[in-house]
C-alpha cells in the first residue's frame, strides 16, 4: 500500500453552519509519523494494519458559551491516547475558527466511546 498524503480540510459553509468539521488522521506504525488525510484516504488506511487512524470533530464556531479552543483541546487529549503525538500535530486549537454570534445547529459528540 502507498504512503498517505497530507491533506488540509476544506471548510464549507455547511461545516460552519453545523459548527464543526471532521478531520482525519493516520499514523504509520513503523515511523510514528502522523498524516492529516482526507475521508477517502481514511477509508483506505483504516483497513491497513500498519496504520492507526482516527477521525475527530473539530469545532469551528465559538458560540460564546464555551470556547472552541477548549473543546478542541479535550478532543486532542482524548485522541492522543490512540495516536500518540497528535497533540504535537494539532497545536493550534483555534485553527479554522469562525467567530459567530449564532449557536451552531448541532453539537457533535466530541469524544467517541
Amino acid at each position: 500500500m502507498s504512503t498517505p498524503l497530507d491533506v488540509r480540510p476544506i471548510i464549507t459553509s455547511t461545516d460552519i453552519t453545523r459548527g464543526y468539521v471532521t478531520r482525519y488522521f493516520a499514523q504509520a506504525s513503523s515511523t510514528r509519523r502522523i498524516y492529516e488525510i482526507d475521508k477517502q484516504q481514511y477509508n483506505t488506511f483504516s483497513l491497513d494494519p500498519y496504520y492507526t487512524t482516527v477521525k475527530l470533530p473539530w469545532v469551528l464556531v465559538d458560540d460564546g458559551i464555551s470556547t472552541a479552543g477548549s473543546k478542541n483541546t479535550k478532543v486532542i487529549e482524548y485522541y492522543n491516547k490512540k495516536i500518540p503525538g497528535l497533540n504535537r500535530k494539532l497545536r493550534n486549537t483555534v485553527e479554522y475558527l469562525q467567530v459567530s454570534s449564532v449557536t451552531p445547529n448541532n453539537t457533535p459528540n466530541f469524544i467517541d466511546t
